[in-house]
């Protein structure tokens, strides 16, 4: 059976896409500062009570509004960005790090002294940033100097090199391959889709999923398992009918239209299918 396997590296989570990030981090810190002055030596992983503590606790200091239906749930989303910078540790303390910037934003002593002549909290992001890495089956890659190695390379990214191709450098060939594709790329010769495409079938599960998909009758399950999603097998079941209903599209039949624009529109990324077959 074909098994998961990530291709590219990522930081962080749907938590970091916030407005004035760096402000609400600093804040955090102070919060969690004094969340953990009254609530002394107690454990943070498991603990739904404590997390739900935390959650009305920020409500209480105006950092969110509303009721979360799932407050632990929320509470750890609202914490985890600050775990991948490395400023608190799994069970929500501050590290060196945070405290050192929870200080700076106390005492609101911002002043350059430092080696870069930055204001002193950026200079500690940028520090934790060249320490932030991921594991990507087995090898590890950090991030920020793969992003300044590139833009050495290539003097500039733009945001769709950044976003979809940066990812896929994990080792240090794939950095030159990568690097030549965008090159390919700024010249016409090579797709987006194409780059990534060629990336997946480097690796050998993937080129194992490619095969089971086109050696078998297309099924439900035969899709599933070659779509070898990480949260659930079923995840890619919408794919079949999408499937069935591209295979028996009539471009003269409205209700067969219709049925494709239905079919995209079942798939959880259904915008991005809808605008990918339709032109209006």
């Amino acid at each position: 059976m074909c098994t998961y396997k990530s291709y590219c590296w990522s930081m962080g989570t749907t938590s970091f896409r916030t407005a004035d990030f760096n402000q609400k981090i600093e804040r955090q810190l102070t919060l969690l500062s004094k969340f953990w002055e009254v609530h002394t030596d107690v454990v943070w992983s498991g603990n739904d009570e404590i997390q739900s503590l935390y959650y009305d606790f920020m409500k209480d200091n105006d950092f969110l509004t509303g009721d979360a239906p799932n407050k632990p749930k929320d509470a750890r989303e609202k914490t985890s960005g600050l775990i991948d910078l490395g400023l608190i540790d799994n069970e929500r303390r501050p590290t060196a790090a945070g405290e050192s910037l929870r200080q700076i934003t106390s005492n609101g002593d911002f002043r350059p002294n430092n080696l870069l002549q930055i204001p002193a909290d950026s200079y500690i992001y940028f520090k934790q940033m060249l320490k932030t890495s991921n594991d990507v089956d087995g090898e590890i890659v950090r991030l920020f100097v793969v992003l300044v190695l590139a833009l050495k390379q290539l003097e500039y990214l733009t945001q769709e090199e950044f976003t979809y191709l940066l990812p896929l450098i994990t080792t240090s060939r794939k950095f030159r391959t990568i690097v030549d594709c965008i090159k390919r790329l700024r010249k016409g010769d090579i797709t987006i889709d194409e780059i990534i495409v060629d990336t997946l079938l480097t690796m050998e599960n993937y080129r194992e999923a490619r095969l089971y998909l086109l050696e078998r009758p297309v099924s439900e399950h035969v899709i599933c398992q070659a779509g070898i999603n990480r949260k659930s097998r079923q995840y890619d079941s919408t794919y079949y009918p999408l499937y069935r209903t591209i295979e028996s599209l009539d471009r003269n039949n409205a209700q067969s239209i219709l049925d494709l624009l239905q079919a995209c529109r079942n798939i959880r990324i259904g915008a991005l299918w809808c605008n990918h077959l339709f032109k209006t």
